[in-house]
């Protein structure tokens, strides 16, 4: 007892200490940095430093003074410093001992978070922790100072770090450090990272993107153990349906760099005549093709589009020998090469009796769009079948006639129009009518421009006859009353192929009256009727006893034009009669001189029958010089009364 002994006790500021105690029965400061021990027990000492102008007040710090008049001890209680509560509970070893050798007790001040078990510390919460650890002493040792340390407990925190991932620019967010249990918020992306052809879609925790979690901003993240994440980049990869009739497209794909797997065709994508084959990167088809759920490298933004295919498959139409080549391999819509007719070493090319090929054609009638191998490529639209096109050919035969035929007519199978009139095909005196497939036309006729029912090569012979034309059989009449004079128009003939007479109305009659021989300017042209009328008006400028003719102009069926007059006045009457008498008295005298000649024979022959070979000589000559006189008669006859029945009128008798 009433041992001095120096604190030792300094500032880092180099200002004089102050020590304070207020248990001064056990000890007592002098010269302010000493202790002067006076009973046995402990004192608390306070240090402080009230600091001045340049240094603040320095934190106020205690220690304990065990005073005994016993033997000292001392305890050695190491600090367990910041504890991570990583299991519950979690027990730590304190290591406490006291240089006597006594066993030292450990004392939780916060129970709610430490307890102690012997020389053992159990961490049961998070928070602060204090132990002491305290030796009373015994009848040999004094009670030792009590040692106390204040720790934290806290919970596990896990280390969140965050990786640009192949950005081209930019900057990644900070380090997170999280607490056990707790959570933290995604960041953004505050510095702006980028990667050309991508968008940044979040945080993922693999770099490739397809890691089972992705972060978007302000996501709350509860990591389990340190945790790495990547800036995620997305791209898109878009289906088109590319001309599809029926289905849908898969949706938009968000899809991260590198390899990943495409689309289904989940929609059931059809398209009219063709068949799905994948996806590709060009709307032809002519791009980079993908299969179904094929590997794709992205390295951006995409579109890929359905891929279409078709096949041509080709048709022999009725071959009667050769190789049909196979269907086309499988193409996008696209101008295909067709395949030649030329065969295989073991098979001929096609071949049909009695026909050429003409190509491949779009209907089997071989009317539809025609092409022609290794001139023509196909514009493949979808499936399809092109077939041989068999071409026949008609030879016209001009049958021993002179003059320009037809050129050969080719065509395919079925009704064709057989080519126009040869105009100038003749044989002697006949000219062209028709065509037949027998030599003498005797069977199966056509006339020019027919429907010919081709099937495989054909020739066809001209036949020949006579002209066709017009003949009058009654000419027009005129009469007149009152009122009006009328014409009628007639009647003529048609003498088909010159033999066959029909009676019909022509295609065109026209009808014009004629006063004193020209044509009246009120003319009746092109009428269907069989009579014409003039009115008594209309002839007012006409004078009494003009001659009237009535001209019929017709036509029928493209033939020469036939023109006939009028010939029923009284004038024409009175000279057709007059000619009818001559006619008459010329054939009464031809037949007396006919009747004469007879009897001049038999009496011959009666008297002496042995001159009958002279006497037949002289009957041929009288009746020959008869005959002669009769013909001539006739002819005088029509000569003196051509030109008045040719001028015959009807004279106007209107006053």
């Amino acid at each position: 007892m009433g041992v001095t002994f120096d604190s030792g006790v300094s500032s880092d500021s180099g200002l004089d200490v102050e020590l304070v105690t207020t248990q001064t029965g056990v000890c007592t400061i002098v010269n302010g940095v000493q202790i002067r021990t006076g009973a046995e027990g402990e004192c608390v000492v306070t240090a402080s430093q009230r600091g001045n102008d340049t240094y603040s007040k320095a934190t106020s710090v205690e220690r304990t003074v065990h005073v005994s008049g016993r033997l000292a001890q001392a305890v050695t209680f190491a600090d367990p410093g910041r504890q991570i509560l990583d299991s519950n509970p979690k027990t730590i070893a304190s290591n406490a001992t006291a240089d006597s050798n006594l066993t030292v007790q450990l004392v939780s001040q916060t129970l709610d978070v430490c307890t102690v078990d012997g020389l053992n510390i159990n961490l049961i919460a998070a928070g602060p922790c204090e132990v002491w650890a305290k030796q009373e002493g015994n009848a040999t040792y004094a009670s030792a100072t009590t040692i106390k340390h204040n720790f934290d407990v806290i919970l596990p925190s896990w280390t969140i770090t965050f990786n640009k991932n192949r950005a081209s620019s930019g900057t990644v967010p900070p380090v997170s450090e999280v607490t056990k249990l707790l959570s933290v918020n995604a960041p953004t992306n505050s510095g702006n990272l980028q990667l050309t052809g991508y968008s940044f879609a979040g945080w993922n925790t693999q770099a490739d993107g397809k890691g089972s979690v992705t972060y978007q901003p302000g996501d709350a993240i509860t990591p389990t153990a340190d945790l790495a994440l990547y800036a995620k980049w997305s791209a898109s990869i878009t289906y088109d349906a590319n001309g599809a009739t029926s289905g849908d497209v898969p949706a938009v794909q968000a899809v991260v760099p590198g390899i990943n797997t495409l689309a289904l065709n989940s929609g059931t994508l059809r398209k009219s005549s063709h068949t799905f084959a994948g996806w590709n990167t060009l709307a032809t088809g002519l791009g980079t093709s993908y299969a179904v759920s094929a590997d794709f490298t992205v390295s951006g933004d995409v579109t890929l589009y359905a891929k279409w295919t078709s096949v041509i498959t080709f048709s022999g139409n009725g071959e009667s020998a050769g190789y049909v080549p196979p269907g086309s391999t499988p193409a996008v819509d696209s101008n295909v090469a067709l395949p030649a007719n030329t065969g295989t070493i073991k098979t001929g090319p096609l071949e049909k009796a009695d026909h050429s090929f003409g190509g491949w054609n779009t209907n089997q009638q071989g009317t539809g769009t025609n092409y022609m191998p290794g001139v023509d490529t196909f514009p493949l639209t979808g499936n399809v079948t092109l077939y041989a096109r068999w071409i026949s050919t008609i030879t016209y035969d001009a049958n021993g006639g002179t003059g320009d035929v037809p050129t050969a007519q080719r065509g395919v199978d079925g009704n064709v129009r057989l080519d126009a009139n040869p105009s100038n095909l003749t044989k002697g005196t006949l000219i062209f009518d028709h065509w037949s497939l027998t030599d003498d036309g005797s069977a199966d006729n056509y006339g020019s421009g027919a429907t010919f029912a081709l099937s495989g090569n054909t020739t066809l012979f001209a036949i020949y006859a006579q002209r066709s034309y017009l003949r009058i059989v009654s000419p027009p009449k005129i009469s007149q009353n009152a009122n009006s004079i009328t014409c009628s128009r007639g009647t003529f003939a048609y003498m088909d192929k010159g033999v066959t007479p029909v009676l019909a109305s022509p295609t065109i009659a026209n009808v014009f009256l004629l006063v004193g021989g020209t044509v009246f300017a009120s003319a009746k042209p092109a009428v269907a009727s069989s009579t014409v009328s003039w009115l008594k008006t209309d002839l007012a400028t006409v004078r009494s006893g003009t001659a009237l003719t009535c001209r019929v102009v017709a036509n029928q069926g493209g033939l020469t034009p036939l023109t006939s007059e009028s010939t029923d006045s009284p004038l024409a009457i009175s000279l057709r009669a007059q000619q009818t008498k001559e006619l008459n008295s010329i054939e009464a005298t031809y037949q007396r001189d006919v009747n004469a000649a007879i009897a001049k024979q038999k009496a011959a022959l009666a008297a002496n029958p042995k001159l009958v070979m002279v006497f037949n000589a002289t009957f041929k000559s009288e009746m020959s010089a008869a005959q002669s006189k009769k013909d001539a008669a006739i002819v005088a006859s029509r000569i003196k009364r051509a030109s008045e029945v040719a001028k015959a009128g009807i004279a106007l008798i209107w006053p």
